[in-house]
Parts: C-alpha cells; structure tokens; sequence
C-alpha cells in the first residue's frame, strides 16, 4: 500500500499482511485513511491467522464473512464416466471461464454418485443455514418442454433437482436463468463439507 498519493475518482488500494508476525487469532485491525484537509477514514480490516497456509492446504475452500465463492472451473474432482467429459471454456463468462459437459447429446442421468458430477470441497467456520447461489449462461428450454435440470447435493444427502429454465412470471422468452438461488434452508454443521453439482440433462453452462 503506498505511504501517499492522489486519487481524482477511485483506486484499489492493496493491502498486505505479514503473517509470519500476525498474532495469531482472528481480530479486527484499523487502518486509518487520510485525506484532503486531514480528514480521516478509518476501514476495518479482517485478520484470520487461526491456522497457516500449510495446515489449510487440502482443506478445501474457506469461509471468509459468511461466504464462500467459487469459480466453477475450480473443482476439487471431475467424475467422468463412459465417453463423457467435463470440458473448461476459456473466456467465457463472468470472470474468466465456464465448464460444461460435452458430448452435449448425452441421454438423461439419474442423479446418482456414478452420474457425470463435479465435486467441490468447503470449509465451513459456522453451523447454520446456508444457500447455494449457482450463476448459469442465460440459454432457453430447447428439451421440448421438459426443462433443463442438474441436481445440488451436500455430501451423502439426497440430490436436490433444479430446473434452471423453469420460467418466472415477468421473465422475457430468452429466460433470464444466469442466476438461480437453491438448497435454501439446509441446516450445515460446522466443518469441512462436498457440494457436488450432477448434470441430469441437457448440457448447461456452469460459470460461478
């Protein structure tokens, strides 16, 4: 972070921590901003130095204020059975990838472990509810009617199926389907959990 400066709109300003002298523990640090005519603006800073990079290594993708997010691209296992396989889109979507499954012909899978399925390792720091927030490549139902589905799951529990063009009231013909909020109110406990994200039907676009 540089000592000065001027700014004429906005910058990102980055922040680095020393963690071989944090103190260890999760706490709150003031940085102090300071301004045109010395007005000041504090910002608190999160600090998390309960564990180091070495003991988290493995443990999957952490919790940090209440979220998790996750590029689709970055998987922890990829489950491809028979002449399937799950194919990595460079510069596609909001960030910098997307994933699909190709043949894109494939015939419709039960949602069962030998299904086509992604799996994605978290760490979770709180019990409670939690919602799982998939973001999709905007498409329209080209199954005949019947919709395109993948199913959710945490862990050994039960696949929770998800039409992703099942159309909304106000929703236009191209069907705004890019975000789709499911699993709501499945209660987790603290600790290091799966999600795996099983494709059913017709091939989607996973991007986040």
């Amino acid at each position: 972070m540089p000592n000065s400066g001027s700014i004429i709109q906005q910058e990102r300003l980055w922040v680095s921590v020393d963690w071989a002298k944090a103190p260890h523990g999760e706490r709150r640090i003031p940085l102090t901003i300071i301004g045109h005519e010395n007005q000041k603006v504090i910002v608190q800073i999160s600090v998390d130095n309960r564990e180091s990079k070495e003991t988290l290594r493995g443990k999957g993708f952490i919790e940090s204020n209440g979220y998790i997010s996750i590029a689709a691209s970055n998987y922890t296992r990829a489950v491809n059975p028979g002449k399937t396989s799950w194919q990595i889109l460079n510069n596609y979507g909001r960030t910098s990838t997307g994933i699909t499954l190709f043949p894109a012909t494939i015939s419709k899978q039960e949602a069962t472990d030998a299904a086509p399925h992604l799996d994605y390792l978290v760490n979770l720091s709180d019990t409670g509810e939690i919602k799982v927030q998939a973001y999709l490549a905007a498409t329209i139902d080209y199954s005949g009617g019947n919709g395109l589905h993948y199913a959710l799951a945490f862990d050994n529990e039960s696949p929770q199926l998800i039409n992703s063009t099942l159309k909304k009231q106000g929703e236009s013909w191209v069907n705004d389907n890019s975000e789709k909020v499911m699993m709501d109110d499945i209660r987790i406990e603290q600790s290091i959990h799966t999600i795996s994200k099983k494709r059913c039907t017709h091939s989607e676009i996973l991007d986040y």
